[in-house]
């Protein structure tokens, strides 16, 4: 079950209906890779309300989302959490953008310091590598902490230490962004690719497309050829920047399994629809965690 590019961008549009100008009210780690923030208000709610913003770095089960569910805390909060509160515990939601169709979030806030004055901080989500990671940098992009530190013998082509700028993870080489390229690149990228099937074309030339997306995107093009797919996936990319987005699980009827998704999905019966992606993660996730506990 991917937390892909679409349902980042899915998530991010919700927060922005939902909590921003919230101010952060209270934040809580209650497992080692695993936060709370509490919001009040924010959106175009007449009145005060409350949400729970989830940021899970837990490997396997990374994602970013509001929550109905509640944590128990320990008694005694981690560093990093109390890192948080110093900078964010007050602090006002005014952006949230994600990079070019990558797996990462970006929260901006701004607060302020201990003589008063206005300063932004950035509470950053990814999981775009093997590591999920929550990183808070100032308002200069520069690292204040990790929930991961990456030395230089751990990661030397982007450490994660405080004090350092802050940069995206590399993006794949060889690979495009499904959101900026044309109708005309895709098909040319198509075209020039060695002959395969329509499934690996789109694993092998853009970056960010889940198995389930590229079966989608596979089964509308029909027999692959490379006007139809390239037609496919720029209107699935468009629904993307549109925001009109489906959440949903949705079952696989040759591997079995069920999955999750916020794109329409035509090629696979729908085994339960969502009002919103939260809402649709929420379910997943609890679910999923719920078994592990009881195994």
């Amino acid at each position: 079950m991917p937390f892909c590019p679409f349902v980042f961008a899915a998530v991010a549009d919700e927060l922005r209906r939902e909590v921003l100008g919230a101010k952060v009210d209270k934040i809580t780690q209650p497992e080692k890779d695993r936060l709370v923030l509490a919001l009040r208000g924010g959106g175009d709610a007449i009145r005060p309300k409350s949400s729970r913003l989830l940021l899970c770095a837990r490997s396997g089960a990374a994602r970013i989302h509001l929550t109905a569910q509640s944590y128990d805390n320990p008694p005694e909060p981690p560093m990093f959490c109390m890192l948080l509160r110093k900078y964010l515990s007050g602090a006002r939601l005014i952006s949230v953008t994600q990079p070019d169709f990558e797996r990462a979030l970006i929260l901006e806030f701004t607060a302020s310091d201990e003589l008063g004055y206005e300063r932004s901080v950035r509470l950053i989500f990814e999981a775009a590598g093997r590591i999920p990671n929550i990183i808070l940098t100032d308002g200069d992009n520069r690292i204040l902490d990790c929930l991961k530190r990456a030395d230089l013998d751990a990661n030397a082509v982007r450490p994660l230490l405080p004090g350092l700028y802050y940069q995206l993870p590399p993006m794949q080489e060889g690979k495009r962004s499904p959101a900026s390229v044309t109708l005309d690149e895709a098909a040319e990228l198509f075209a020039a690719a060695a002959p395969c099937d329509p499934f690996t074309l789109l694993q092998t030339r853009f970056f960010g497309l889940c198995p389930l997306v590229c079966r989608e995107i596979a089964a509308r093009a029909g027999d692959g050829v490379p006007s139809r797919l390239a037609a496919a996936l720029l209107d699935t990319v468009r629904h993307y920047a549109e925001g009109d987005f489906a959440p949903a699980i949705v079952e696989d009827p040759v591997r079995h399994t069920r999955d999750f998704t916020v794109i329409t999905v035509e090629s696979m019966p729908v085994a339960e629809r969502f009002e919103t992606p939260s809402a649709m993660l929420d379910a997943v996730f609890a679910g999923r965690e719920d078994a592990e506990k009881l195994a």
